[in-house]
């Protein structure tokens, strides 16, 4: 029995040998490279226009980036998805040599069809395309974008949320090509009203949109240049009438104007009322909605266009309490002469999306609206204007006022600017803020007054 138990001991501890000797005969399995990527190379968004709502574009790495791998030695190609915890996970385990050439590809139109990098949508310029070689040591692939050229320019096309735009270029190379020639593309705005094109212009290229029923042309000179960007105007427009007509249409149909406390445009609007098109003889609709005490004017357009010369635009129209132009396009306005003048009961007046760039006029452009409390002016642009005379007179219960942001340097006339400005407001003199330069302007040309004060900010 001893004996018997003694070879079997003999042989476990013979098959343990064997065992161990069999285990260190078979490689080790590997789980395969690990992918390791830097920061996202930010666009040079050297773009300074600010038509609709700027994007400066994608900025970090998200969830669900994919980048597009292809080697040489061996040839092989995959996608490398951003998982949720920050990795960069390939679709298959990957091992390589030494010798492997591994060019990682940023391309998020793009997918890889035979290993070959085709655009989703059948072609190029939709999307960035910007490619990287790697590196490879101790199973680990170090993917960096650091410096990376981009070889086209971006251009924003700015229109309203979800608008689908019909685009058509000429001598554009798209991004992920090197043939300059004409495409057309059909595009939608995202949330922030923005759509986009990768590639560059040649000189003299030309893009032609077609937003719903506007279509804008336009030549882009000398062409664009690689790496920076570009925005153009896309928005449907409906043309408002110049001078004081807007205000005699107002008045034209049978409306009780005075029955409204409240004025208000409304853009992208597919609502139908009174027809104001034949008034306006514009080439779109536009419609007046009673909204209980609101009138408003509605277009299916992106925007509402003022002429050139909007004087005289709301005059007189003293019913009103409240009046909202968010929705108004004043970029091509020269003359805002007397636009609220004697709106008496006026108390809410929002100028927000203002464009004065090229106004030269404001003579009595708030003059009498004697029950204007506050006005938030800090988007104007009044480097070009030269008559600012009586602009603020009569405006008897504004309680301060903040001017910081106006350039005085082109103003030749602000007679009366300040006539009986706050003279409601008993407490103390309602302050003016302004910038030194501002300050120094109006000291030496309108003076002071126990009715306001002039302050420095």
């Amino acid at each position: 029995m001893k004996k018997f138990l003694y070879t079997l001991m003999v042989g476990a501890l013979l098959f343990v040998g064997c065992t161990n000797d069999m285990v260190d005969d078979v490689p080790t399995p590997k789980a395969g490279a690990k992918f390791v990527v830097d920061e996202f190379p930010l666009f040079d968004d050297s773009s300074r226009a600010t038509v609709g709502t700027p994007d400066a574009g994608k900025s970090a790495w998200e969830e669900g980036d994919e980048l597009l791998l292809t080697t040489t030695d061996p040839v092989l190609s995959t996608t490398l998805t951003r998982s949720a915890n920050g990795e960069w996970v390939a679709a298959e385990s990957l091992s390589f040599t030494p010798s492997t050439v591994i060019t990682v590809t940023y391309a998020p139109e793009c997918e890889l069809v035979d290993g070959v990098i085709t655009p989703k949508s059948g072609k190029f310029g939709t999307g960035e395309y910007f490619s990287t070689v790697a590196t490879y040591a101790d199973d680990v692939v170090t993917i960096s974008f650091k410096g990376v050229e981009r070889n086209y320019s971006r251009l924003r096309l700015a229109a309203s949320a979800g608008k689908e735009l019909s685009v058509s270029v000429t001598k554009f190379t798209p991004a992920g090509s090197t043939i300059e020639d004409a495409h057309s593309y059909e595009l939608t705005t995202d949330e922030k009203g923005n759509a986009y094109l990768y590639g560059l212009f040649g000189e003299a290229g030309e893009i032609s949109v077609t937003n719903s029923h506007t279509f804008i042309d336009r030549t882009l000179g000398s062409g664009t240049v690689a790496g920076q960007s570009y925005v153009l105007d896309s928005r449907s427009r409906f043309y408002l009438p110049f001078d004081d007509d807007f205000r005699t249409t107002l008045y034209y149909y049978d409306i009780d104007v005075a029955s409204f406390t409240k004025f208000k445009f409304v853009v992208n609007s597919d609502s139908t009322s009174v027809d104001a098109s034949p008034v306006f003889s514009g080439n779109y609709k536009a419609y007046f909605i009673f909204n209980v005490d609101t009138l408003e004017l509605h277009t299916s357009c992106d925007v509402f266009v003022g002429d050139a010369d909007c004087s005289l635009m709301f005059a007189e129209c003293d019913s009103f309490t409240s009046i909202d132009l968010s929705g108004f396009d004043t970029s091509n306005v020269t003359t805002m002469r007397e636009m609220f003048l004697n709106c008496l009961n006026l108390v809410e007046l929002d100028l927000s999306g203002f464009d004065t760039s090229n106004v030269t006029t404001m003579r009595n452009m708030f003059l009498n609206c004697e029950n204007l409390v506050e006005l938030d002016l800090s988007g104007f642009d009044t480097s070009n204007v030269d008559n600012m005379g009586s602009m603020f007179g009569g405006c008897l219960s504004l309680t301060e006022l903040d001017l910081t942001s106006f350039d005085f340097g082109a103003v030749t006339d602000c007679d009366y600017m300040f006539d009986e400005f706050a003279s409601n407001v008993a407490t103390k003199p309602a302050p003016i803020y302004l910038s030194q330069a501002g300050y120094d302007f109006l000291t030496a040309n309108v003076g002071t007054s126990s009715d306001y004060e002039f302050v420095v900010k």
